[in-house]
């Protein structure tokens, strides 16, 4: 049986995503799941509130630019959508 985040790569790949897109969105789950202390094969149960949690440590305690929470949002949203 394949995990999650296996079957996520095998999406991105299927879809022709660069590697570098691949690894982006990748790591962006990978963060995701450390904020919310979960393993990353878990995080299709996650609720609305700890994502936006999640974006809001970005903007408030990491301070990142816009271009890296849309990159984070895209990753995510590829991980809860499609995958």
């Amino acid at each position: 049986m394949q995990t999650l985040t296996d079957r996520m790569g095998d999406n991105m790949r299927l879809r022709g995503f660069a590697p570098k897109t691949q690894q982006a969105h990748h790591g962006a789950v990978i963060r995701l799941a450390r904020h919310c202390a979960r393993w990353p094969d878990t995080l299709d149960t996650l609720t609305e509130d700890e994502r936006r949690a999640f974006f809001l440590a970005l903007v408030t305690t990491r301070k990142v630019s816009r271009s890296t929470r849309i990159m984070y949002r895209s990753g995510i949203r590829f991980l809860t959508e499609v995958t």
